[in-house]
């Protein structure tokens, strides 16, 4: 078995941190792209799983974070997501890893369907 010296010990972990750093700064101009659309966003893992949403969903919906992120779309609020045609187009769509949906309801309420 190899034995690190501890500079490469020391290495391994400042490119870890470098790594860690750019992730993270890459997620957060991400959000902030997310929260100055106006439309609602979610964003979505492969899973339809909420991933983050913008701010514009969170008050337009009059949901929370809290109440939002992790959770399957079709389980938001009380189901009302959970739409036949919406299912329909999305497996059409066939997601990849992570997709970016803008969600707006035409209609004028608050509520697709």
């Amino acid at each position: 078995m190899k034995t690190r010296s501890p500079t490469q010990h020391k290495s391994a972990k400042v490119k870890l941190r470098e790594r860690f750093t750019a992730i993270s700064d890459a997620w957060a101009l991400a959000q902030g792209i997310v929260d100055t659309v106006r439309e609602p966003v979610l964003v979505l893992d492969k899973e339809l799983r909420v991933i983050t949403a913008s701010r514009s969903f969170y008050s337009g919906f009059k949901v929370s974070p809290k109440d939002t992120q992790g959770r399957h779309l079709y389980a938001l609020g009380d189901r009302q997501w959970n739409i036949p045609k919406l299912r329909v187009l999305l497996e059409k769509m066939g997601l990849p890893e992570i997709e970016w949906v803008i969600l707006r309801d035409h209609s004028g309420g608050n509520a697709c369907g």
